[in-house]
């Protein structure tokens, strides 16, 4: 396909594109919307004003585009590339200036509906898609507020849930949401006042994954 071909805007919508590889194709225009793009790859692309909003980039390779008028939630990818010239050297030689907006977990997770069940029922996502994965398995996205979660029963993520650290999730509301759900899920910690300045408490998921709820203590 010439990638200076005229066309109408691509509009991709929950879709599973991991490990996906796209060459010579004109995406002026497009939108992608709550779309996994783990380990993408995308060679002599025409991104021109396509925009990308709750899109896993995780180890996406990007070669040969053109990205005037692309976004990344809201930010123009050229911005963050001029960004990164203007602070080339500060810090460790090299190091690019990053701004991070948002994070999204992927999960694997061993039974979908149990734990999509669990995060709805005793957290409080509202489901907001689920679909097959090309390599097996499926996957889902949860939203609460403005955190995005995606749970897999693919092998990308892996071959079996494993994860050696804690998800923190902030709350303006820590101890009313401890009370709610306190007796529905297995409590790692109880609610408690940390030495570094939050009240938290623990969960862990029925995968194993440990959740933590912090919010911030004022000052004294």
């Amino acid at each position: 396909m010439n990638i200076n071909e005229s066309r109408e805007s691509i509009h991709v919508r929950n879709s599973d594109l991991a490990e996906s590889r796209l060459s010579n194709t004109n995406l002026t225009g497009a939108t992608f919307d709550n779309v996994n793009l783990l380990r993408a790859a995308f060679i002599n692309i025409n991104f021109s004003n396509a925009t990308l909003t709750n899109v896993n980039l995780t180890n996406v390779s990007i070669s040969d585009a053109n990205i005037a008028g692309m976004t990344i939630n809201d930010v123009l990818v050229s911005d963050l590339f001029r960004a990164r010239r203007r602070h080339a050297g500060a810090g460790s030689p090299g190091a690019p200036a990053v701004s991070l907006t948002s994070v999204m977990p992927v999960l694997r997770v061993q039974d979908m509906q149990r734990a999509i069940d669990w995060y709805t029922n005793i957290v409080g996502f509202a489901l907001q898609w689920r679909s097959p994965n090309d390599g097996g398995g499926e996957n889902s996205m949860l939203r609460l507020g403005d955190v995005v979660l995606m749970l897999s029963t693919g092998t990308h993520p892996g071959d079996k849930p494993a994860f050696t650290g804690t998800l923190y999730f902030n709350t303006p509301a820590v101890s009313v949401f401890h009370d709610r759900i306190k007796d529905r899920a297995e409590l790692v910690w109880p609610l408690e006042n940390m030495d570094y300045g939050t009240v938290e408490f623990g969960v862990r998921d029925p995968d194993g994954y440990v959740l933590a709820f912090a919010e911030r203590r004022p000052p004294a």
